[in-house]
This record gives structure tokens, sequence and C-alpha cells, in this order.
């Protein structure tokens, strides 16, 4: 009998302020206690809410803050000379959205809901403030950096690999953000299209489509439309050369 791949998305209400949020660990902002987490976003802000396909911030923006989604998904990418769209990255709860233009004090990339999203606005001033005072904060930002300096390094790397091997990393990295989660990672719901996804890979969306029915015909995962169930967590790390995620 296959498994059943009809995957409930549970609706997280949003928290009327920072300090209630239910994230933990995974977020950027959980490190200092609650009361100096309720002064990063301020203590009557509530997260923004965002309908898919609107903009969190367009490439040319000023920064003056970044985003910490507390619930959804999101993608961020670019537009070439030609004007066609580039994904450079996606985004899930508990994750950053932003912190590229810290160097630059402009965006340099834009950013939008895949779907029914909420998210902290954090202004740099007052994540300062509150850094300065939190050691786990500062180290924890870095932590995210590196994390994100590593897994593009990865994507460099995996530009020239076989189709198979691009997809089966891309369904690893989302296993090992569930399992940070402590969420079931063999269990996927997709938020972006075959289009984004094969944007990001710098594959044809046909390609990619083509690669998922690859992998469900080798038995490795189970693909229906947007939800994927991982049937060889082994076997998949291994084609994507993550063999620490098994």
């Amino acid at each position: 009998m296959l498994p059943d791949l009809t995957l409930d998305r549970a609706e997280v209400p949003a928290p009327t302020v920072c300090g209630g949020c239910d994230l933990g660990s995974i977020c950027l902002c959980s490190a200092p206690p609650v009361g100096e987490r309720m002064q990063l976003s301020g203590s009557s802000s509530r997260p923004r809410r965002l309908c898919p396909g609107e903009y969190l911030y367009r490439a040319g923006d000023q920064f003056r803050c970044f985003y910490a989604i507390n619930s959804g998904d999101a993608k961020m990418f670019a537009h070439n000379s030609r004007g066609e769209e580039r994904v450079v990255d996606f985004r899930m709860s508990g994750e950053a959205l932003g912190l590229e233009a810290l160097s630059s004090g402009v965006h340099a990339v834009s950013a939008t809901a895949l779907t029914e999203t909420t998210v902290c606005q954090i202004a740099m001033t007052n994540f300062n403030r509150v850094a300065d005072g939190a050691p786990e904060m500062q180290r924890q930002l870095l932590a995210l950096l590196s994390q994100d300096v590593a897994t593009h390094h990865h994507w460099l790397i995996t530009q020239n690999q076989r189709a198979i091997r691009r997809v089966a990393s891309f369904l690893v990295d989302i296993r090992r953000k569930l399992r940070a989660r402590d969420m079931d990672d063999c269990r996927i719901s997709l938020p972006m299209s075959r289009a984004d996804i094969g944007s990001y890979l710098n594959l044809a969306h046909e390609t990619v489509t083509r690669t998922l029915s690859e992998l469900d015909n080798d038995g490795l995962i189970r693909s229906r439309r947007r939800n994927i169930v991982i049937l060889e967590p082994a076997q998949l790390a291994t084609i994507a050369g993550h063999d620490a995620l098994r």
C-alpha cells in the first residue's frame, strides 16, 4: 500500500508579540530572554501577514530591517538583463530574510511570499541593542550566515552535476530543515512550483518534473503534484552527496 500523500498544513496563529513565538531555537531571535526578545519588533508589534505573491521587499530597496518568518514560505529572486526571473533561495518558518543587504545597505534581490505567510519585522537598531547583551544571539547570527555560505557553496559545486543529483540535493536540504524543526522529514509539501525549483537549480521545469518521475519510478520517492514522500532516504542522500543525512 502506498503511503498517504495528503499533507495538511497546520494553520499557525500569529502571536501578538515576539515573546509569544513558538518557533523555539530555530529562529534567530530566540536567544534572548522573552522580555528582551519582545523589544526586537516592539512591544505592540504584530507579525506582518502576506498573501501568496505579495512582496516583502524589492531589489533596490533600502535596508532598514530584516524579517523572521513566523509561519509560511517565501522565495528570494532577481531578474537578469533580459528581465528573466532567477530564484536564488527559498525560506521557511524560523528562517530570516533580508540579511543579504547587511553589507551594502541595499537589497540586491526581491522576496515574495509563496504561501500565506507571517513575518516578524526586526529593525537593525533594535537587534543591535538586544544583541549587545546577548552573546548567544550574535553567535546564532554568525551560524546562520555561515550556513548560508555553506549552502550556496554546495549549490555552486552541484551546478554542473547531473539533474538527478541537483534535485536529490534539493530534497535532502528540505529534509534537513524539517528535521531541525522536529517535523516528519520524509513527508514534504513543496510550496513552490516546478518552474521555481528549476530556476533555483538551473534546470528546465520539464527536467525537474522528469527527474522527480525518475526518482518515483526507481522507488526512492512517491511524488503526487507538490506532495512528496521520501521512501529511501539513505539512497537519496547518497545520490545527493549528503551521506551524513540518512
